[in-house]
């Protein structure tokens, strides 16, 4: 393996994609603002978002630095970032870790950025005596323009060593940290990933009754108005809760406009849909806190239930 010049403390990130660019982008303004000479590596299977990438850092005045290998992270850096697609990881894991050598010096914590797999999507480096987790932004990071990771939370798991260096990436990021626990990877990324896109559905689907309702108003008016509905709904449970944050016909007992809704709906079925099975999850939060009484709970969960479903 080729051994790079080391100037620490550095971080590579392999990868740089959507979420490689975000920590990168994150990294250099936070190490700026803090004075701090932190050498930033990157490498990516496509060169030209290296040479884009470190284009696009040169101005933050932190060193940054192409690797013309993945494997020369393994001797140039004390952490490391596998911010790769969820396929390439396993296999990624593997060849790095035959380029490991014999008697390698103290290796740097290699950490995914993956949601979904855990710290033992590396067990052939952990096996070489890296120590190894993962480091996922609990965040919506997209690949339209550049994404900054500051003050998010992070899902964290890993080998001590790596959960300790994954803390201070978080803490250097001024983020907070989530420790998850083993196994748990699956149940996580469903969470976020249901949250985040299914936001992203929802909007399209509201958009397209909104068309209906207002015809003249473009995406440019729609959009944003749905956007405040959805940030006032967000504040809400933020401040107290999803009990208390709970509005709507559902949440009133409404059952004449939950009708309403429900005839206004079936031109987009799809919408339909989600009202039915959101809808139920409404019921369950209003008969929680009490604003609907049994029988108002059992009158509108026959409304919304869809035809042919049992209770």
């Amino acid at each position: 393996m080729k051994r790079a010049k080391r100037v620490r403390p550095s971080v590579a990130i392999l990868g740089c994609g959507a979420v490689g660019k975000a920590f990168g982008f994150t990294l250099a303004m936070r190490w700026r603002e803090a004075r701090q000479r932190n050498e930033l590596l990157l490498w990516s299977r496509q060169a030209s978002r290296v040479r884009k990438l470190c284009a696009s850092l040169a101005a933050s005045g932190v060193p940054v630095r192409a690797l013309d290998a993945p494997e020369e992270a393994l001797g140039a850096s004390e952490a490391v970032l596998l911010c790769l697609p969820d396929a390439v990881i396993k296999p990624f894991a593997t060849r790095l870790a035959r380029a490991v050598p014999a008697r390698a010096r103290r290796l740097p914590a290699i950490l995914h950025t993956n949601g979904l797999l855990g710290a033992e999507a590396l067990d052939p480096l952990r096996e070489k005596g890296f120590a190894v987790g993962k480091l996922h932004p609990l965040w919506a990071v997209g690949a339209g323009r550049p994404f900054f990771l500051q003050q998010v939370f992070f899902g964290i798991e890993g080998d001590p060593r790596a959960m300790r260096t994954a803390r201070a990436l978080v803490r250097s990021l001024d983020g907070k940290p989530l420790s998850l626990g083993k196994g748990s990877g699956p149940e996580y990324h469903a969470a976020a990933s249901l949250l985040a896109g299914g936001a992203v559905a929802l909007v399209e689907l509201a958009d397209r009754l909104l068309l209906r309702a207002i015809p003249s108003a473009d995406a440019r008016t729609r959009i944003p108005a749905l956007v405040a509905l959805a940030r006032s709904s967000l504040l809400n449970v933020s401040m107290d809760g999803t009990r208390s944050a709970l509005t709507g016909a559902i949440a009133r007992g409404a059952e004449e406009t939950v009708r309403g809704h429900l005839r206004a709906l079936r031109r987009e079925p799809d919408a339909l849909d989600a009202y039915r099975v959101l809808g139920r999850t409404m019921l369950e939060l209003a008969r929680a806190r009490g604003s609907i009484d049994a029988d108002a709970e059992r009158r509108i969960a026959r409304l919304i239930r869809a035809p042919g479903r049992k209770r």
